[in-house]
């Protein structure tokens, strides 16, 4: 069975919500900063995380064998389609997120660095 993109973003999603709730429970997150920044952009991968059920190919994360074995070329498009789609989007979040950090606060930028990593690394299949 190919990489199923569906699936791969899936679990970006879920690593990247993991760290974001990290971040929440942090000794900095008494900062509003932190916890402003956090918040939105856990608020955004949830609403990526409802997009990529809700576009159809959430389907595919139920049942990933029996989906490949009965998919058509055309889906497995819009599959990929959709999967890259949301990904720049969580991108796009990674980059608002760098932009919005205080520059001057290190140890923000720090804690941050593993999220923003994780939103900004294109997964390849």
């Amino acid at each position: 069975m190919p990489d199923d993109p569906a699936s791969t973003l899936h679990q970006k999603l879920d690593r990247a919500l993991t760290q974001c709730d990290a971040i929440a429970v942090s000794s900095l997150a008494h900062k509003k900063s932190v916890l402003d920044a956090q918040q939105r952009v856990s608020d955004r991968i949830e609403v990526i995380k409802r997009s990529l059920v809700s576009s159809g190919i959430g389907a595919c994360l139920l049942e990933p064998d029996q989906m490949h074995s009965e998919m058509q070329p055309e889906v497995l498009l819009e599959m990929e389609v959709v999967s890259r789609e949301l990904e720049w989007r969580l991108r796009d979040i990674g980059r608002d997120l760098v932009l919005h950090l205080p520059k001057q606060d290190e140890e923000i930028g720090s804690l941050f660095a593993d999220l923003v990593e994780t939103l900004d690394k294109l997964d390849r299949r």
